[in-house]
């Protein structure tokens, strides 16, 4: 990203906090170890591993950039349903971590979304930081 970078340019980068922080990716993590491998699920955990503000600090520090501004915002996403939240994990996430479900696995998966994650519906779409 440096490399790239033109000179007096800025760069923004977005990173999660902690899964236990998350309200309801912790029982993705959970559905996807039952259901689909537990490579799945540590795959979701990892996701949220970025989350010690000193440590991206530093590790930008090191590979050249200078003068950081950090900044927390708690925003809350609105999904459609929970199998739309969960069917994008296991189509759009996984892979980028080399996971390819069987599509036996993902149906598998899908069916247990609504019950699993029930409690963070809301009346307009699920509701997710």
């Amino acid at each position: 990203m440096f490399r790239l970078q033109r000179s007096g340019g800025r760069l923004s980068i977005a990173v999660c906090h902690n899964i236990t922080e998350s309200p309801a990716h912790p029982n993705v993590a959970i559905l996807l170890d039952a259901d689909a491998s537990n490579a799945a699920g540590d795959a979701m955990r990892a996701s949220y591993r970025l989350d010690d503000r000193d440590e991206i600090v530093a590790v930008h520090a090191a590979a050249s950039f200078s003068k950081f501004t950090t900044r927390t915002l708690a925003e809350e996403v609105r999904i459609p349903d929970t199998r739309t939240m969960v069917e994008a994990d296991l189509r759009e996430w996984l892979p980028r971590y080399g996971i390819h479900l069987s599509q036996e696995d993902i149906a598998r998966t899908l069916a247990a979304p609504d019950v699993v994650l029930a409690s963070y519906a809301a009346g307009f779409g699920l509701a997710e930081c």
